[in-house]
């Protein structure tokens, strides 16, 4: 069967939100409840992304600041959410998310203030050392030595039109049981471009992640060949109690601009160390937690 919101050509620009609300123990297949599960089909998801998934602040950020001075800020919108990524130690500045009121080219407006300031301007080497004034850097004795260090803060839009999401109700406030979707064996196929995947994987469950290839190219030590064309793309995983995007026993997929927000247990993890001829390319992970020692799933 087919799974299918908008295509690679046609992308689906209204909301489409899928909230999933299997209970704990009942199971499908082996894979488990409140889920998309593909065996031996073919999820097609195509969204209207932003243009710009994720850019970085292009001045400082003050502590109470509402408003942000951003690189770029092509498609973002009042209303979105927002993530912004810490430039100092844990405990001082912190991941920070916020909602954004209007947004004029690229400055963005926030609903309410940071609590923390955040890096954003480029340093320059001097001959007087490390300096915030780019007129004097030096010129290295060898062309690839950089002179620029870049220690802006991240910023991404956690926000998209596809939502696959979990409720926000007792078994995910307690239990930690969220959605998941998973692409079970050789001949599945899965192509996400533009998807949420809020309140995402199960805490404590083997192969319960908010985004998961699970064995398409091997079968024991048989190989079964690559998952050419697969891919999950300008998407976010928006909380997860288990891991965010995950690539086990499967080559040849796509990994590229993603945003992986919040998670216990690995951000992007590829399992068996068998995988090959993978691409992760340009994804902005952020908030990555221990699990409790009583659900980590291996050491």
């Amino acid at each position: 069967g087919e799974l299918r919101a908008g295509s690679e050509s046609d992308p689906i620009e209204s909301r489409v939100t899928f909230t999933l609300t299997g209970a704990i123990g009942e199971d499908i297949m082996g894979m488990g409840t409140r889920g998309i599960m593909v065996m031996d089909g073919s999820l097609e998801l195509f969204g209207t992304p932003p243009a710009v998934t994720w850019t970085k602040l292009n001045a400082h950020a003050e502590a109470d600041a509402t408003s942000l001075e951003t690189l770029e800020a092509t498609g973002w919108n009042a209303g979105d959410e927002i993530v912004v990524a810490p430039t100092d130690w844990y405990g001082v500045s912190e991941t920070e998310v916020r909602t954004l009121g209007p947004v004029t080219g690229n400055a963005v407006s926030l609903v309410s203030p940071l609590d923390d300031f955040h890096w954003g301007r480029l340093q320059y080497v001097t001959a007087e050392g490390m300096s915030l004034d780019p007129t004097n850097v030096i010129t290295p004795d060898h062309p690839d030595t950089p002179v620029v260090l870049d220690e802006r803060a991240e910023i991404g839009n956690l926000s998209r039109n596809i939502v696959i999401q979990a409720p926000d109700d007792a078994l995910w406030q307690d239990e930690g049981f969220g959605v998941h979707v998973m692409i079970m064996q050789h001949g599945s196929s899965a192509r996400v471009d533009g998807v949420e995947f809020r309140r995402g994987g199960q805490r404590g469950r083997l192969g319960r992640y908010p985004f998961h290839w699970h064995l398409l190219s091997y079968d024991g030590v048989n190989f079964l060949g690559d998952a050419d064309g697969q891919f999950i793309r300008n998407s976010t995983i928006n909380l997860s109690e288990s891991r965010g995007i995950v690539v086990h026993g499967t080559n040849g997929v796509l990994v590229q601009n993603n945003i992986v927000y919040s998670t216990h247990g690995h951000g992007i993890f590829t399992e068996d160390a068998v995988e090959r001829r993978n691409t992760f390319d340009g994804n902005l992970v952020l908030h990555v937690r221990n699990p409790e020692p009583e659900d980590a799933l291996k050491q």
